[in-house]
């Protein structure tokens, strides 16, 4: 029998498919509001069609895209500031 207090919190079954349903639903609202509401507004034009930011899901491509840099710089960095298993071991 799986005793649920051993068991950290986020590793339980119940709550990691209660989180990945959250996620999906704070993912997956905007897009879906998107597409039922009436008018999509512009912020750098006066029509909403003449520019960029009016696009379908823009804001959420342009989170993804600035996630991914950030990722692919965190791994690039990574390699420039890693240090070996035997670093620390002269400090005790």
């Amino acid at each position: 029998m799986n005793n649920n207090h051993s068991t950290p919190l986020f590793y339980r079954p119940k709550v990691r498919k209660a989180l990945w349903n959250l996620l999906l639903f704070f993912c997956g609202f905007p897009i879906i509001y998107e597409l039922i509401s009436e008018k999509r507004y512009s912020y750098f034009a006066k029509d909403g069609f003449q520019s960029i930011d009016a696009m379908f899901s823009f804001y959420g491509l342009v989170g993804l895209c600035g996630s991914l840099v950030f990722i692919i710089l965190a791994t690039a960095l990574s390699f420039f500031i890693r240090v070996g298993e035997a670093y620390y071991n002269d400090d005790f």
